[in-house]
């Protein structure tokens, strides 16, 4: 599945946002691949827990996950 991932440049760190669905997962780190891979764990753990009933995430598999990254300034 691919999924667009919002990243902005912060001070020291990035910050990086999925939009458009009901689960809004926003992270931050220290590289880009950080945030990538913050943004994968908070996915598996909704899918894990809170999101079992959201459609939009069921059947999703967090290790097919492909991001497309536009980053914003």
């Amino acid at each position: 599945m691919k999924i667009e991932v919002i990243i902005e440049k912060g001070n020291k760190e990035f910050w990086g946002r999925i939009e458009g669905y009901d689960f809004l997962p926003v992270t931050s780190g220290k590289t880009i691949t950080n945030v990538l891979e913050n943004l994968k764990m908070l996915i598996e753990d909704y899918i894990a827990h809170e999101g079992k009933s959201d459609k939009a995430w069921k059947n999703i598999l967090v290790n097919e996950i492909d991001f497309n990254v536009n980053i914003v300034d």
